[in-house]
């Protein structure tokens, strides 16, 4: 026990002398430790703490120490894959790059090192002898006076004679000729061979072969070169993943910021829109506001700001272009003021390519729409937003089902009495087949009104004061005819799309700004259960539409045109009473759609198919409606999982079910809840609806039988029965 307390205390006692200056060099080491050493996963090399005069000169000592450890991996490969006799001369290129770098940076100092220890005789193998280095010196200067040699005089003429005899031999690899003789011993023997070691030489055994040449010599360059730019690769490598690394940092350090704060979102929304025009126009001009004096002697004094809000600021010289013909400038010149120039080819005389919407045009519209081009582009098929835990929680389908039954019972307050025996048979809740062909309804992918709070600022700045607040007491009552009737007193000229006789030319981004708002207002309408004014205000649009298009870009036009067809059957959609619109949505679907495939727009093609299907299922045409939802799932076969596929099957599955098609409704349920397996968390109120599609299918599975023999139905009039 004595001897264990005795151990255990003189280790404790080593232990507190020795803890602080662990301690120390740990936590000097640790702040040494940057972001570099942690995304290359090494450490840093440790400090000296012995400083000289000269600072020793250790600073990248680990490098110089890691010099001569084993070669890696890579290195060893390509050095087993070299030819024989290529290695030799690798060395040699080495090790006179070496002895360069030794000269050129430590050979002055290892000089004067070397003739000190000299001077100082150290280091010797064994102690000197008493007196020996006295006499050892003095017999050494005798040695030095006795060697010394006389400089010999150099005979001038012999040594002319001598250079001028003199033949070098050049070898033929230099550009030197091949020597005609026999070849001679010395030139056999291989580099740094003697006379004496010849017959050593010719033992095949002892000898690399083939022997060096000066193409081996090449070969090493070659691969010395090769070597140092794989060095430069490696390091460029790592630069490049420290660079990644901090980006991905930052990208999750802002998404956590966004997630955080969701309010941060449109200000993001509204960065990325400056710098995407900002990119098209430049970011001097974009974010710095420049305020230039008109130059143009003919222009007036004083000029309106509301006629030149879509006016661009940036004037130049002079507007002809190269080729331009003398009418082109005269119209530019007698344009007045806020009209936005525009490039020859736009209007029904241009020569560009159809729906080819690219350079000037395209540029000039970026500029007004602040760089959104979001029109010109097709739209993710992420078609129903992800869930962001605001949204009210999901119920049970059937719970949620009969809340809305009971919620659509009490609406009718009709006492008992005065109701038919089926509407009494249709107040009691009974989930029979009739019930679920009922309920089950197609999800509807509603249309966007795109920039609908910037195009009517816009539009309000056109307007004189007199004009803007009777348009302002039109917009609180409703009239929205009448606003539009108002905008032919616009200060750029007259802005009524839907009299396009008196419109004005050449504004082709004012007329796109009018119809904008004009499906805004169609919204407005529905929203406000003004579906008539609603009907009003598009089908005027639809009738007046290829006049008021006439100064727009082709491409421009295929994809306003194909946006106000949208409108037109959403706005079917939401008024299926109206029977002069619901005999023309077919239409209006068709002429969509094809300007959507001109356009290449897959997705927008697919939303219209299903936006055509749902109108059909609510005017009774359930193969119409099945064939287009079809449509748009082959457009979609080679694409990846999407919610947009999810609408695609779900909306089979409804066309299917109110057809009696069980066998297929189900095979389509089956099929969008694998995909949704597959794909994030959706919003709680869309899937609310696929929930409830689901429970309806499945609860019509399982009550068929009973439904099929009360109708007296057979498997060939209803399709065959699930699972068999």
């Amino acid at each position: 026990h004595f001897a264990a307390t005795f151990t255990g205390q003189i280790l404790l006692a080593m232990w507190k002398g020795v803890q602080p200056m662990l301690a120390h060099h740990a936590s000097v080491g640790i702040a040494r430790i940057a972001e570099s050493h942690a995304v290359i996963g090494s450490l840093p090399s440790p400090a000296l703490d012995d400083r000289d005069a000269d600072k020793s000169q250790t600073a990248v000592f680990d490098r110089i120490a890691l010099s001569y450890g084993p070669p890696s991996r890579d290195c060893k490969e390509l050095v087993i894959a070299l030819p024989r006799g290529v290695l030799g001369c690798i060395v040699k290129v080495q090790a006179r790059f070496r002895g360069t770098l030794f000269r050129t940076r430590h050979f002055q100092r290892t000089r004067a090192v070397a003739a000190y220890c000299k001077a100082a005789r150290w280091p010797q193998l064994q102690a000197p002898m008493e007196g020996y280095d006295e006499e050892e010196t003095a017999d050494a200067k005798k040695d030095k006076r006795r060697t010394k040699k006389k400089p010999k005089k150099v005979d001038a003429t012999k040594l002319k004679e001598e250079i001028e005899d003199f033949k070098p031999n050049v070898s033929k690899y230099l550009g030197g000729e091949p020597s005609k003789g026999a070849p001679s011993a010395t030139r056999t023997k291989g580099f740094g061979a003697t006379a004496g070691s010849t017959m050593a030489d010719m033992n095949p055994d002892r000898r690399s072969w083939p022997l060096p040449t000066a193409d081996h010599r090449a070969c090493a360059d070659l691969f010395a070169l090769y070597m140092y730019n794989m060095y430069r690769r490696r390091e460029l490598t790592n630069m490049w993943a420290t660079l990644c690394g901090s980006y991905e940092r930052g990208m999750d350090v802002y998404a956590e910021l966004l997630s955080k704060n969701p309010a941060l979102k449109p200000m993001l929304d509204s960065i990325a829109a400056q710098l995407k025009r900002g990119s098209v126009v430049g970011y001097d001009k974009a974010f710095i506001a420049k305020q230039r004096k008109e130059s143009d002697s003919n222009a007036p004094s004083s000029r309106n700001a509301a006629s030149d809000i879509f006016a661009s600021s940036r004037t130049k010289p002079s507007t002809q272009r190269l080729g331009a013909t003398q009418e082109s400038a005269d119209t530019q010149r007698t344009m007045r003021p806020g009209m936005t120039p525009l490039p020859k080819d736009v209007g029904q005389s241009g020569q560009a390519d159809k729906d080819d919407m690219t350079g000037e045009y395209l540029t000039t519209y970026l500029k007004e729409m602040d760089g959104d081009d979001s029109q010109f582009k097709d739209i993710s098929a992420s078609v129903i937003p992800l869930s962001t835990g605001t949204s009210p929680p999901r119920k049970p389908p059937h719970e949620y089902i009969l809340e809305a039954e009971l919620a659509s019972q009490k609406s009718d307050s009709r006492p008992e009495g005065m109701l038919t025996e089926a509407e009494k048979a249709a107040r009691k809740v009974k989930p029979d087949v009739p019930f679920c062909m009922k309920r089950v309804k197609p999800i509807w992918l509603p249309i966007k009104a795109h920039r609908f709070a910037a195009y009517r600022a816009k539009v309000l700045q056109l307007l004189p004061p007199r004009i803007l607040q009777q348009y302002v007491d039109f917009e609180k009552q409703g009239q929205y005819l009448a606003c539009i009737k108002l905008l032919e007193s616009a200060t750029p000229g007259s802005l009524n799309v839907l009299s396009p006789a008196t419109l004005v030319g050449n504004k082709p981004l004012l007329v796109e700004t009018v119809l904008q708002l004009i499906v805004g207002y169609s919204g407005l309408c529905l929203k406000n259960n003004q579906g008539n004014i609603a009907v009003k205000l598009i089908t005027q649009v639809i009738d007046n539409m290829s006049l008021a298009l006439r100064d727009l870009h082709p491409g421009h036009r295929t994809v306003l045109e194909a946006y106000l067809y949208d409108t037109a059957l959403s706005i079917a959609y939401y008024m299926p009473n109206d029977i002069s619109l619901s005999d023309r949505s077919e239409a209006f679907f068709q002429q969509a759609s094809e300007r959507y495939l001109r356009l290449e727009h897959t997705n927008r093609y697919c939303k219209c198919c299903l936006r055509a299907a749902a109108v059909l299922h609510g005017q009774g045409h359930l193969s119409e409606a099945e064939y287009y939802t079809q449509q748009a799932l082959n457009k979609l076969s080679d694409a990846p999982v999407s919610s947009l596929l999810v609408v695609c099957y779900h909306n089979l599955a409804v066309h299917t079910l109110v057809q009696q098609r069980l066998a297929d409704s189900v095979a389509h349920v089956r099929a969008y809840v694998a995909l949704l397996r597959q794909l994030p968390k959706l919003g709680n109120t869309w899937m609310q609806q696929v929930d409830n599609t689901q429970w309806l299918i499945l609860k019509a599975q399982e009550m068929w039988p009973q439904y099929q023999q009360q109708q007296g139905m057979r498997d060939s009039q209803a399709g065959v029965k699930f699972g068999h």
